[in-house]
């Protein structure tokens, strides 16, 4: 073997020899356990409140040394992200993003309900019934409705559910309440248990009104989602609904419409009873 030939073998040696420790520098790195208090955000498609973010940052001090080499480490930092309570544990997503760390993916609990309790501050809940903790913000106030609590209903703690059948029920009248939104393009305030149902018949699911941002309010009865034989169908009430706004542009100077039970009704704003077309019949109140 000439100089040549020996000179070139030690070079690709050299390069070699420092490839490998190029590549086994950031494999020690990882190795080394590191804490998870040493974090950052990167692009949110939803904000963060400060309290938000002041209680994801107390979880993870709370996080034990983690190294990237740590099979288990996704797992312990998954479980770890089940106490935020305002994070939705099904989301969350925990990668090994080597060399630089770990990377988490979530989603929040979006808010669904602003409950009014009769004293206190309104609080929110999420399409599980889970209350969340202060800091509710921006975009997440996109499709919250108002529901008032009934007198006596104890709330939970944050990230706790709340059991209880006029909260169940508000939850599945949200699907139709924004349904009703967007087809009538009237704007929904608010869902509350109907006028005169009773407040004692605590394990059934009452019926709802819902009330639109100029006070209008819809008889609706119970939602799609729970069976009441008694009462029309969705498609029904959608149907009438639809006729009445096609006389009634915008629902002007009407106060109450009845849409649960036949026969229909609707009030102008003094309490009188008007008439409609729903497409066949002309349906005229009697006296």
């Amino acid at each position: 073997m000439n100089a040549r030939a020996i000179l070139l073998c030690v070079l690709l040696a050299l390069v070699a020899a420092v490839s490998w420790w190029g590549l086994q520098a950031p494999l020690r790195a990882a190795d080394q356990p590191r804490s998870l208090a040493k974090w950052q955000h990167g692009t949110l498609a939803f904000p963060i409140s400060q309290p938000w973010h002041d209680e994801l940052a107390e979880v993870l001090k709370t996080a034990p040394l983690l190294a990237l080499t740590d099979p288990n480490a996704p797992t312990i930092v998954r479980h770890l992200l089940k106490q935020v309570t305002w994070m939705d544990p099904k989301s969350v997503k925990v990668d090994i993003a080597f060399p630089k760390g770990l990377r988490i993916r979530y989603q929040p609990r979006w808010p669904i309900l602003r409950v009014l309790p009769p004293e206190g501050a309104p609080v929110y809940l999420s399409v599980d019934a889970t209350l969340l903790p202060p800091g509710v913000q921006g975009a997440l106030h996109e499709h919250v409705l108002d529901l008032p609590l009934d007198p006596g209903i104890s709330l939970p703690a944050p990230g706790r559910r709340l059991a209880n059948a006029l909260v169940q029920e508000g939850i599945r009248m949200h699907v139709d309440a924004l349904k009703v939104q967007e087809v009538t393009g009237l704007k929904v305030l608010r869902l509350e248990r109907q006028e005169g149902y009773p407040v004692s018949a605590k394990e059934i699911p009452p019926a709802m009104t819902i009330v639109l941002a100029d006070g209008t309010q819809l008889f609706w009865g119970r939602s799609s989602l729970t069976r009441d034989p008694l009462g029309n169908t969705f498609v029904v009430k959608m149907g009438i609904l639809g006729s009445i706004v096609r006389q009634y542009p915008g629902l002007a100077s009407i106060s109450r419409v009845y849409l649960d039970r036949l026969p229909i009704r609707i009030l102008d704003s003094k309490g009188a009873p008007l008439p409609f077309q729903d497409g066949v019949l002309l349906h005229v109140p009697k006296d």
